[in-house]
């Protein structure tokens, strides 16, 4: 990572504008805030300083071994985005390595899997979190969430460059075959190990074979997974993803225009789409009417019945004909796929959720992502003796006790956070 100083701006001491430029780790002590630019501009992210007397210092030779790939996205308030990133961008590179590692499928049933890879999650939002440059594993260790484990394995990351276990995870066939048959919908890691074990289906393509031979069955949701799984795993461009909201929105409209059409419906499409992103992996909708609250006491609980609105509405979309398949559908949740009309057009994931009213906020927030700022919004919360979820914000000894909102900025405003564009998530 390169630290560049650029001109001092108007009303503070010095602005350093960081990219990462791999092999060295570096940290700035002192107080500083993060502006951040757009997205779509691709701009680095600049940290301004508080004052003018903040250190920098090198990595030790161990640490300037890292050959770690560019970090994926960055965690907390002042972190920086894409490839321009913050102090703690080594830390963020680090913490790459442990989500790698905690998404690797489980292989040959072993025990304890989902707790491992819980370990490894939690160490990676952990890395994210801490605001300085981790240069060895006993100083990672110091920070909650980090064991002696997980400090051992940022010893050899930082000493050699790489994980020796994640590299084996990556060449390994039983993991590999593991992550090609789960790409299909429906397919969870107990049936794929079955289906290697007793039918000795390593791949899609025998995946298929045993199908179309009757030695294998299929639900009807995994035969549609098994069907679209190509096209299902290709991310969606951003122009095609702004199709499909037209499109979405049309089916609003025109259920509107309907008789008894409700007129009071929002739609909101969330998820990396909505932080400006240049791809997606799926559709992920809200929507919420002024007719549908929850329970002030027991958010969770949904007070209101949701009546047949969202049926309502996942009609109307199939009537414009944007649904092609059905995979899960109940009072509040609908999961399918959804095809744009013309030649060449390939089938995408789509999920909608009907949030209550008074949630809706709450839920935007949570859905808009990312991960690493609902992590950073929680623990905001708690340290306010509050819980903050994506049914609502309310006092952690009083459920009752919840902060009505009528935007995501008041969200951030009851936690005293500085408020971020979706674009600057």
């Amino acid at each position: 990572m390169a630290c560049r100083a650029s001109p001092p701006s108007s009303g503070c001491a010095r602005t350093w504008t960081l990219r990462v430029s791999r092999p060295r780790l570096l940290e700035r002590r002192g107080p500083c805030r993060q502006e951040l630019g757009p997205a779509a501009g691709g701009r680095a992210g600049q940290g301004v300083c508080g004052d003018g007397g903040g250190s920098v210092r090198t990595a030790p030779a161990s640490a300037r071994a890292w050959r770690g790939g560019r970090s994926r996205r960055s965690g907390g308030w002042g972190r920086g985005r894409g490839r321009a990133c913050s102090l703690g961008a080594g830390n963020a590179e680090l913490a790459d390595v442990f989500d790698e590692m905690a998404v690797q499928p489980p292989i040959r049933g072993i025990k304890g899997d989902r707790i491992r890879r819980m370990a490894y999650s939690r160490a990676a939002d952990a890395l994210r979190r801490h605001p300085a440059a981790i240069l060895s594993g006993s100083e990672a260790q110091a920070i909650q969430g980090v064991g002696a484990g997980m400090a051992r394995r940022l010893d050899e990351v930082l000493e050699t460059g790489e994980l020796k276990e994640l590299a084996e995870l990556r060449q390994d066939p039983v993991v590999i075959s593991v992550r090609e048959l789960r790409s299909v919908y429906g397919i969870g890691p107990k049936f794929a190990a079955e289906l290697m074990e007793k039918h000795g289906v390593h791949s899609l393509a025998q995946l298929r074979e045993s199908v179309e031979a009757g030695s294998v069955t299929l639900s009807a949701v995994q035969r549609v997974g098994l069907r679209l799984a190509d096209e299902l795993r290709i991310r969606i461009p951003r122009a095609e993803a702004q199709e499909i909201e037209v499109a979405i929105l049309h089916a609003r409209d025109s259920l509107a225009a309907s008789v008894d059409g409700p007129q009071d419906l929002v739609v909101v499409i969330c998820g990396s789409y909505r932080r400006g992103k240049a791809e997606c992996g799926d559709i992920d909708c809200l929507i919420t009417s002024d007719t549908y609250t929850s329970n002030s006491a027991i958010p969770r609980l949904k007070q209101a019945t949701s009546g047949d609105l969202l049926t309502r509405f996942v009609n109307a979309l199939r009537a414009n004909s944007l649904i092609t398949d059905d995979l899960a559908s109940g009072p509040s949740k609908y999961m399918g796929v959804c095809k744009l009309p013309g030649p060449g057009r390939l089938h995408r994931r789509l999920d909608i959720r009907y949030i209550p009213r008074d949630q809706f906020y709450f839920g935007m927030l949570y859905f808009t992502g990312p991960r690493s700022l609902s992590i950073d919004m929680r623990l905001r919360a708690i340290e306010k003796g509050m819980v903050l979820n994506e049914y609502c914000l309310a006092s952690k000894d009083d459920p009752d006790d919840r902060v009505l909102v009528g935007s995501e900025r008041q969200i951030f405003e009851a936690l005293q956070v500085p408020y971020k564009e979706p674009h600057e998530r």
